[in-house]
């Protein structure tokens, strides 16, 4: 835990020494912050969910970083979340035993995280994206 302070300097009294210590007059002077971790990400959720096995490719116009993520039904899955990546858009492929979706530069609005408090680190970032799939 990191904690913020003032320092009151060492005072002598009757002969033995009073070491700095940390002092707080009011809840505006001490902050501590916790150290959770927390990654930045996009979430692609797909509607509805497919049946079977499926791929997910994801990647961001002008890069030529592609993530994948390779399925065998939904259920078993969970969330489809690409850490480490936060780019304004994205394109997305799903390709299912029937069908193949391709979605191009969507937008990805990202929600800010601050898991120790707003003066506390990290800072993260977690975006989501839908993609309708035919039914």
């Amino acid at each position: 835990m990191t904690t913020r302070g003032r320092v009151v300097p060492a005072l002598i009294l009757g002969g033995t020494a009073a070491l700095g210590i940390t002092a707080c007059d009011s809840a505006s002077d001490v902050h501590a912050c916790t150290r959770i971790g927390c990654t930045s990400e996009v979430e692609v959720v797909l509607t509805p969910p497919p049946q079977g096995a499926f791929r997910v490719e994801l990647s961001s116009p002008g890069s030529l970083a592609q993530y994948v993520r390779d399925c065998q039904d939904a259920t078993t899955c969970g969330r489809l979340v690409f850490p480490d990546f936060t780019p304004s858009y994205v394109s997305v492929r799903v390709t299912t035993s029937t069908d193949t979706v391709f979605v191009e530069a969507v937008p990805v609005e990202f929600q800010e995280s601050q898991p120790n408090g707003p003066d506390c680190p990290p800072t993260c970032l977690h975006g989501r994206v839908e993609v309708a799939l035919p039914g």
